[in-house]
């Protein structure tokens, strides 16, 4: 849960569609225009989405798609990140 907003019931086509509408569920249109996936690193101009309330994508994802803690990271690297 986001604020009032169940993640788990946002639809997408594929984990890549659900992730890219969870983010448009937790920040603005300003925030994700303006803004880069955290971590951002020093030399991007861009500063990094709120970390806080970018874990709630996490956790989202690991309720949508049941994915071991083992294997998430690599998930999220392939499949949800390069959108």
């Amino acid at each position: 849960m986001y604020k009032d907003i169940n993640l788990s019931y946002i639809g997408g086509k594929s984990s890549n569609d659900y992730s890219r509408q969870v983010l448009r569920a937790i920040f603005s249109v300003e925030e994700l225009s303006s803004s880069i996936l955290p971590p951002g690193r020093q030399q991007f101009i861009r500063k990094p989405l709120d970390s806080g309330r970018f874990d709630f994508l996490h956790d989202a994802m690991r309720v949508k798609y049941p994915i071991s803690a083992d294997c998430y990271d690599e998930f999220y690297g392939k499949l949800a990140r390069p959108t």
